[in-house]
């Protein structure tokens, strides 16, 4: 067997799994964080308290919403679950990515959690498009909150047009297709 044929046979497998696809993503969020801090662990020595103690509140709602989630499938369809995850997801992943005092960090890539939350719970494009909106705030508050914070020396202006800007038009496209997929999907 070919390496493609895996890949395609295990993500097929995936998509038919009872377990959803945003729990898997953040566990490897949690992973991704916590390898973070042990890796970086000298230069966040002043943060580490906090740190640690918001990965330990994360890994706590992980594990709750993943056995809520995997022991209540038809749970899936409560707009409440729902809306809890993606408030949740976003803030705290966007508190790490403030806490990494860097707007250039790659944690920013974790905020494609709520994305994929959304994507997976709302199948009205339009609603998409408006968490999509409200997502895209979370992002642009955060950035703007780092420029105090920010180690780099960070100003609004290369705030907004070097990182909100082309990250929020990445992440734009990927829900486009995503939809434009989805709607292939079920025609």
């Amino acid at each position: 067997m070919t390496a493609g044929y895996r890949l395609d046979r295990a993500l097929s497998k995936l998509s038919y799994s009872q377990i959803p696809l945003s729990v898997i993503m953040r566990w490897i969020v949690v992973i991704g964080i916590f390898l973070r801090i042990v890796s970086h662990i000298k230069s966040l020595i002043p943060n580490l308290s906090l740190w640690v103690f918001l990965l330990t509140i994360y890994v706590l709602y992980a594990i709750g919403i993943s056995i809520i989630l995997i022991k209540n499938p038809k749970i899936k369809d409560d707009k409440r679950i729902f809306l809890l995850q993606f408030f949740v997801d976003a803030f705290l992943c966007s508190i790490f990515f403030f806490l990494s005092g860097n707007a250039e960090s790659d944690l920013y890539l974790n905020l494609l959690l709520p994305l994929l939350i959304i994507l997976e719970y709302v199948n009205v494009a339009h609603v998409v498009l408006y968490y999509y909106f409200i997502w895209s705030l979370f992002l642009l508050i955060t950035l703007f909150l780092m420029v105090s914070y920010c180690e780099t020396g960070c100003t609004y202006k290369e705030i907004l047009f070097n990182t909100f800007l082309p990250r929020v038009t990445m992440f734009l496209f990927i829900v486009l297709f995503a939809l434009t997929r989805n709607e292939l999907i079920r025609t």
